[in-house]
């Protein structure tokens, strides 16, 4: 065999790895990625229960697009996101890849898309033009995933949906290799009650010396290991990107796209979800006035810092830990309660271990009153 056969051969073979590595690293979020006739068909009615339907979110961008300025067409959106129809619950049940150790913010994100204000908000947001510019980085992300998710809704695990273009905009850097968000971070003086970007980002300053440590607080980076910090520092990004700076409407948009209440991990409080279960599939007619929560699902920990989330979905339960891809998909309650039964719970693989129950809870969030 000649050299130039072999040369031939050998830049075919890697083509075809490339090819195939690109394949793999793109299906999971690819716009091209295929939408179902199921798809199509959850799709419509996770619209109908946002009230987004027909043509409906066509009249209300025309409506916010109305508006005489930014604050007034989000303070208009926020005013339309509130707007639910709780007679027809249905969210995308999309499942979110494992990548690049970003577990924290993929449970974060999916228990948020089993949340209606959330979905709504950033489905409105993606369409105000005005709103998006090149320097809206991590908004125009969330936007562009929540709008994937929503358009492949169905719990398919040859079509996942990935949160990495969110986290690359949040870690992006400038010409200058500065954090972009750190650079804004700096140039408003707007720490609030959120954690600092820069120690987020590059870790504790060490007192009277001006330089950075990484004693008391790791420095983070694309890739490496999070901490629960991400999901409220992404937040705080996603506040400026919408230039809001008045402390009444952050906190409006936080009760849609961020705040949630817990309830600890217990065996009473698996019992309590168990039998509450033929109540949730009630008509709303039937449930009790006084329900104002709607339950997200479970944030767990395991003691080996990974996170995920088993998400409720209309009552029944939905394993998305995508690092043990073989084991998501729907749970029983006898399951789920093996599965965080610390006496049987025992290790069988690095990446399957005891959960930690004190850093484990249920996720809810108030239903508004519109």
């Amino acid at each position: 065999m000649t050299d130039r056969r072999l040369i031939a051969i050998l830049v075919f073979f890697l083509f075809s790895i490339q090819t195939l590595e690109c394949r793999i690293k793109c299906c999971c979020c690819d716009k091209t990625a295929p939408i179902t006739k199921e798809d199509k068909k959850i799709r419509d009615l996770v619209l109908q229960h946002l009230q987004l339907e027909g043509n409906k979110l066509n009249d209300i961008v025309t409506e916010v697009n109305n508006c005489a300025d930014n604050i007034a067409k989000i303070k208009k959106i926020i005013d339309y996101t509130s707007n639910i129809d709780w007679s027809n619950p249905k969210c995308p049940n999309t499942l979110i890849k494992w990548e690049n150790q970003f577990c924290i913010y993929i449970s974060y994100f999916h228990l948020r898309l089993n949340n209606p204000y959330f979905l709504k908000f950033f489905l409105i947001c993606d369409r105000i033009d005005s709103l998006h510019s090149e320097d809206t980085h991590v908004l125009n992300a969330m936007c562009e995933t929540v709008r994937w998710c929503v358009e492949r809704p169905s719990f398919n695990k040859k079509n996942m949906g990935s949160i990495d273009k969110i986290m690359k905009a949040f870690f992006l850097k400038d010409k200058d290799s500065k954090y972009f968000y750190f650079k804004k971070e700096e140039s408003l003086s707007d720490e609030g009650s959120f954690p600092l970007l820069k120690d987020y980002y590059y870790g504790n300053i060490t007192p009277g010396t001006g330089t950075y440590s990484t004693e008391s607080h790791n420095p983070h980076r694309y890739g490496s290991l999070q901490n629960d910090n991400i999901i409220a520092c992404v937040t705080k990004c996603i506040l400026w990107d919408l230039g809001i700076n008045d402390e009444q409407l952050r906190e409006n948009i936080m009760s849609l796209i961020y705040y949630t209440q817990t309830q600890p991990f217990t065996e009473a409080n698996i019992d309590y979800i168990s039998q509450k279960k033929q109540k949730d599939n009630k008509t709303s007619k039937d449930q009790d006035s006084n329900d104002t929560k709607k339950l997200l699902g479970l944030s767990l920990s395991q003691h080996d810092h990974h996170a995920f989330a088993i998400v409720n979905y209309n009552g029944e339960w939905y394993n998305k830990n995508s690092v043990l891809l073989d084991n998501c998909g729907c749970k029983t309650i006898d399951e789920i309660k093996q599965l965080c039964d610390t006496t049987k719970n025992i290790k069988t693989t690095p990446t399957e271990s005891q959960i930690n129950l004190q850093e484990s809870y249920f996720v809810f969030f108030e239903i508004l009153k519109t």
